[in-house]
C-alpha cells in the first residue's frame, strides 16, 4: 500500500497522516471499550457485591472497590501517549521504500 500510495505521488508526510490517524482512532477505540468494560466491571462489583470472599479468611464479604478518577484519567492519557509513539515510530521508514521496488511484481 505503501509503494502504490508513494507511486501515485503521495508525500512522506501525507502517508505517515493516514498512518497515524488510523493508529489513533483504533487506540480511541479500544481505550472506550476497554474503559467501557472496567468501569462496568466495577460498577457492577461496587453495587450489587458480584465477587464475595469468605468473611472469616480476609475479615470482609466483598471485594471493596475505591474509585481515583484521577489514575484512570492519567492511564489512559498514558496509553494514548505510549502507543501513539509505537505507531508513529514505524512510519519513519516509510522514507526508506521505494515505490518502484515496493509496486514490481516477481
Amino acid at each position: 500500500m505503501i509503494g502504490l500510495l508513494k507511486g501515485l505521488g503521495s508525500t512522506n508526510g501525507q502517508i505517515r497522516n493516514i498512518f497515524s490517524y488510523h493508529g489513533i482512532q483504533l487506540i480511541l477505540k479500544g481505550l472506550l471499550v476497554g474503559n467501557l468494560l472496567g468501569v462496568g466491571l466495577c460498577l457492577a462489583q461496587y453495587y450489587f457485591k458480584v465477587i464475595p470472599l469468605e468473611a472469616k479468611d480476609y475479615y470482609m464479604s466483598y471485594v471493596p472497590i475505591g474509585w481515583d478518577w484521577g489514575i484512570i484519567l492519567i492511564l489512559n492519557l498514558l496509553t494514548l501517549l505510549i502507543v501513539g509513539l509505537i505507531i508513529v515510530l514505524p512510519t519513519l521508514a516509510i522514507v526508506r521504500i521505494d515505490p518502484i521496488k515496493a509496486i514490481k511484481f516477481n
